[in-house]
């Protein structure tokens, strides 16, 4: 089942529009510095935006992309000749938190947030669940693409909604965890929603009380000769 939601209440752009750049049009722009590989090719056109608004107009009737992609980081994407088509290129990278209790908070991370920034930050406010995943290459938005994982652990396990922007029915919407069909290595976003969503956001909860997973291979001896299940220790080992 897909949620629609306003644009407005995807999420709290309100209290960072001093901190994000407004949406920026390119035209054959060098592609070397936006991929891992660093691949000397082109791109006809790079969008980048930073209010999940701004599709609205990049999808508008009158101006929708004929062939389009969504470049996110660049990890793992290699250009074999110039890109024919629109890139489009998430800059909005806040992280804020949502709602909290006893036991558990809720963030709220934008698309261009690099992952393990967003792991850091979690470690650093003694926050548990993300530790597992430190040092994965990408963005936020590509995690719940592929489901993301590593050491015994996946993305899956702290998402809790992803939003996006439907360009089939150009609408913003979100998806909770359970709707994502989220399977090894793989998403909603890789089948039915292939070409078709781009990520602006996704919520994680984490949790307050310690609860390593050291199950993985090796990882609970590393973890001991640093010293215990600590989570700066879990992601360091």
């Amino acid at each position: 089942m897909l949620t629609t939601i306003k644009p407005s209440k995807c999420c709290n752009f309100d209290a960072k529009r001093s901190l994000v750049r407004e949406m920026k049009e390119y035209r054959n722009h060098p592609l070397r510095a936006r991929n891992s590989f660093h691949v000397d090719e082109y791109a006809e056109r790079i969008i980048e935006f930073s209010d999940p608004q701004d599709l609205d107009t990049i999808f508008a009737e009158e101006n929708r992309p004929s062939m389009w992609y969504t470049l996110g980081g660049g990890n793992n994407i290699l250009f074999t000749d110039r890109y024919a088509g629109t890139l489009i290129h998430p800059i909005a990278n806040q992280i804020n938190i949502i709602s909290e209790d006893e036991s558990s908070l809720t963030l709220r991370a934008d698309a261009a947030v690099e992952w393990d920034d967003m792991v850091a930050w979690c470690v650093e406010r003694n926050l548990w669940g993300a530790e597992n995943l430190s040092l994965i290459p990408g963005s936020v938005g590509a995690s719940p693409v592929q489901n993301i994982g590593a050491y015994g652990a996946e993305a899956k396990d702290i998402i809790e909604r992803v939003y996006f922007f439907d360009t089939q029915e150009l609408q913003h919407r979100s998806l909770l965890n359970a709707e994502c069909h989220f399977a090894y290595r793989d998403s909603i976003f890789k089948r039915e929603l292939r070409g078709r969503a781009i990520i602006t956001a996704v919520d994680f909860k984490l949790r307050k009380t310690a609860s390593p997973n050291l199950g993985y291979g090796d990882l609970s001896r590393e973890v001991e000769l640093r010293g215990g299940a600590t989570l700066n220790n879990i992601r360091d080992a």
